[in-house]
């Protein structure tokens, strides 16, 4: 069966001088064009999901969209939920524990999102890519962030998104035994609702992604989807020779 649903990855939505923590330019984007994203969404006839929904099951032979936000910016709690909640909409967001500590009060709101159908997954404890760790600290990682965000918001936390993307076979059995229901990737793909992968992936929206390339995706132009999966491969045979240090350094010099 042919892919029908794309999950979109965003990161902080606003204006980079103004947000604290972990931020990466490349992924900022600002309020007034996320928005237009949303409109674009709304117009496209895709119905908008979480993750716990693709999990569960959805009807065969429609469309589908997930809108994923990942590290655990304040902006989630300023612009986004607004504006999901203005143009009805549900999300799944994200956190990493270096942007939400244990005791930081925006957890009542994480918590506040999960119980009005957002899901809720980690995102790492300090936002090192897993496989600079070893299996044993890749298993605490994944552990203790599901613990503690579990705890937190009093549901059950079933994905983790991988910091960069990056993971190995180690990080995807350690992820299963850890009780994952499934990873999301930084690579490009279309998924089938009807056959769920572990490993998810997503369509990164950068600070330099174009309104024309994003109704493109939206749309499904297949021309445009061929496109981003060809040059998604390239770039991770090309990430595999440079190391990851120097090809997040390439990657800065380009989009920054």
């Amino acid at each position: 069966m042919k892919a029908n649903t794309i999950i979109i990855n965003y990161h902080s939505i606003a204006d980079r001088a103004n947000v604290n923590g972990h931020v990466d330019p490349i992924y900022s984007i600002d309020a007034e064009r996320f928005e237009a994203h949303l409109k674009v969404i709304q117009e496209s006839g895709r119905e908008v999901v979480t993750l716990e929904q693709l999990e569960n099951g959805l009807t065969p032979n429609k469309e589908y969209i997930c809108l994923t936000f990942d590290d655990g910016h304040t902006s989630d709690m300023i612009t986004v939920f607004p504006l999901l909640e203005k143009y009805e909409m549900k999300a799944s967001f994200f956190v990493s524990l270096l942007n939400c500590n244990e005791n930081d009060k925006r957890w009542e709101a994480y918590k506040e999102f999960a119980a009005q159908g957002h899901c809720i997954g980690a995102h790492s404890i300090a936002h090192n890519y897993l496989t600079s760790l070893s299996p044993i600290k890749q298993r605490t990682d994944l552990k203790i962030c599901k613990s503690i965000i579990e705890n937190k918001i009093g549901q059950k936390v079933n994905f983790y998104a991988l910091p960069g993307g990056k993971f190995s076979l180690a990080t995807v059995e350690i992820a299963k035994e850890e009780g994952y229901s499934g990873l999301l990737t930084t690579q490009f793909g279309m998924t089938n609702s009807d056959a769920l992968p572990y490993l998810l992936n997503r369509y990164n929206v950068k600070r330099k992604t174009s309104l024309a390339e994003f109704k493109a995706i939206i749309k499904g132009d297949e021309q445009t989807l061929r496109n981003f999966t060809r040059s998604a491969k390239v770039k991770a045979s090309i990430s595999k020779v440079m190391g990851d240090k120097l090809t997040d350094r390439v990657n800065y010099l380009i989009h920054s």
